[in-house]
C-alpha cells in the first residue's frame, strides 16, 4: 500500500500517452508512474542534462511558420503592455 500520495500536473498530450500505455500495459498510472521514475533514478542523475530531459518528455521544440523572435523585434517591445 502507498504510504504519501502527491498530485502533479501535466501536459494533455502526456495524460493521453499515460492513459494509453495504461491500458496497454494493463497496469494504473500510478503503477506507469512510479516505475518510470524509478527506471530514471536507477540510471543515475548525471545520465541527461536537463533539456535532453524535457526534450524526451515533450516539453520543449520548435514551432513552423511561427513569428521570429518576438524577443529581439524592438516594435514589440515598444507596444508590449500598452492597450490598444
Amino acid at each position: 500500500m502507498v504510504s504519501q500520495r502527491i498530485t502533479v500536473g501535466i501536459w494533455r498530450n502526456l495524460a493521453a500517452r499515460l492513459r494509453q500505455h495504461s491500458r496497454a500495459e494493463g497496469k494504473t498510472r500510478s503503477q506507469l508512474v512510479r516505475s518510470a521514475r524509478e527506471l530514471g533514478r536507477r540510471r543515475g542523475s548525471g545520465s541527461s542534462s536537463a533539456y535532453e530531459s524535457a526534450r524526451e518528455a515533450g516539453l520543449i521544440g520548435g514551432m513552423r511558420d511561427a513569428l521570429a523572435g518576438l524577443s529581439a523585434n524592438l516594435h514589440h517591445f515598444q507596444v508590449f503592455g500598452r492597450n490598444k
